[in-house]
């Protein structure tokens, strides 16, 4: 496919931003396409702030259990996961 010139998305950091450069200059994505792709993005920078909160605070929160940023954590992760298949990238 030829490669979309779309510009990178303002809101995005670091991880959004890479996810949006590989994707956008790999395919030419059509604008549903870049809106999922910058939900996507999004997440993903999601992904990267609840990382550093486990990383900052701990796996385990108070009275023993999980912190709730890991379940939030596994839940962006999943919905990164859906929102990426539902762009239909076809596999290398």
């Amino acid at each position: 496919m030829t490669a979309n010139t779309a510009r990178i998305p303002g809101d995005l950091k670091r991880s959004g931003r890479k996810l949006w450069i590989a994707l956008n200059s790999e395919y030419d994505l059509s604008e549903p396409e870049l809106l999922l792709l910058h939900q996507a993005s999004r997440i993903a920078d999601v992904c990267d702030e609840l990382v550093k909160v486990i990383a900052r605070e701990g796996v385990m929160g108070a009275g023993g259990y999980p912190h709730p940023a890991v379940k939030e954590l596994r839940a962006q992760a999943q919905a990164l996961a859906v929102v990426l298949r539902d762009l239909a990238i076809p596999p290398d």
